[in-house]
């Protein structure tokens, strides 16, 4: 191969470069002079000769000041957070300064300097108002002092709030009310969990015996609206379901579009269409979603054979809704089963 020369390995004022030491290989002179007779030509430059004395004096004590400096920031760095773990300040004196607990957690993750971005870095504990946030959970107490070094040592810059700074009193009111809701809005999703906990579960419910009462039926649309707004209503990006509609349960004869047999409730094939709640439950929970026309179903026992057979309120539609709506479901399922293969 032809002998390249790699000037990268030496410095600006063409002697080897004290950080590029480690790249380059140390051979006899007879071993270089035979290298360049046999693969150096007019198309490919070859190195200066170099030797043990060509390493550059001045980049060399640049190079070792850099080192003693980046040694010392490690130091500082460990001791700054030794002071923080510890609750301490630089002196007496010193009011300390609020720093994101965010950035302080990147802060230990990082045993180098490294890029935190741009922006200032209490950005998130200040309010619109310039002030300390309510919260103060986001926010640490540091020295003044190590706030400074933190900020040179990361590359960044931050606004400095005093510790002795008070939160905002136009947003700790805000931040109150908007906690004084968020811990109501805790318990009502609870005890909506506790009266429908079959739904989170996806366990089906059904009467067994005709002293269990009345089972109300709900929609699986509203099943699936309201198991969202329980598991995310705390974030805030989701609507609360208003009322139970059974207008999908019934036909246009106002009678019930399915007719689900004690087996089929066993087997949990009315799920897709509907769930079932105890009478007892319903009570309380058709206070928080209302229901205009609710469809219920009970077990009683059959006048000739005193067998327990299910009774709709109201009944299934005798005008043949019943077979349609069964057959538009048969041709659904052919359709998926379609799409799949």
């Amino acid at each position: 191969p032809p002998l390249v020369a790699e000037p990268e390995l030496l410095c600006k004022h063409g002697c080897i470069d004290p950080q590029e030491a480690p790249n380059l290989k140390v051979v006899h002179a007879s071993v270089y002079h035979e290298m360049v007779e046999l693969y150096a030509d007019s198309a490919s430059p070859q190195f200066p000769e170099l030797n043990l004395t060509s390493c550059c004096i001045e980049c060399l004590r640049s190079y070792v000041s850099h080192r003693k400096s980046l040694r010392d920031d490690i130091a500082h760095r460990a001791a700054v957070l030794t002071r923080i773990d510890n609750g301490e300040l630089n002196s007496d004196d010193d009011a300390g300064v609020y720093i994101d607990k965010k950035f302080l957690t990147r802060f230990r993750r990082s045993t180098t300097s490294t890029t935190y971005g741009s922006g200032d870095i209490n950005e998130k504990i200040m309010c619109e108002h310039g002030k300390l946030t309510p919260s103060g959970a986001v926010a640490v107490k540091v020295g003044s002092d190590d706030f400074d070094f933190m900020c040179q040592y990361a590359g960044v810059t931050g606004t400095k709030l005093t510790g002795d700074a008070i939160p905002c009193a136009i947003c700790a009111e805000k931040y109150e009310t908007k906690k004084s809701k968020r811990s109501a809005l805790a318990s009502q999703l609870k005890e909506e969990r506790i009266l429908a906990r079959s739904f989170l579960e996806r366990r089906t419910v059904a009467p067994k015996e005709a002293s269990d009462g009345w089972y109300f039926a709900i929609p699986e649309d509203f099943v699936h609206d309201w198991r969202e707004y329980v598991k995310h209503a705390l974030d805030g990006d989701v609507e609360r379901p208003k009322t139970i509609d059974t207008a999908p349960l019934r036909c246009e004869h106002g009678k019930l579009l399915y007719h689900f047999s004690r087996n089929d409730l066993r087997e949990s094939r009315h799920i897709n269409v509907f769930d079932l709640m105890a009478e007892s439950k319903w009570s309380l929970f058709v206070t928080k979603y209302p229901c205009e026309a609710p469809v219920r179903l009970c077990l009683a026992a059959a006048e000739n054979t005193g067998d327990l057979e299910l009774v709709y309120s109201p009944e299934p539609c005798s005008q043949g809704c019943v077979e349609a709506q069964l057959e538009r479901d048969r041709q659904e399922d052919a359709d998926d089963t379609s799409e799949i293969f």
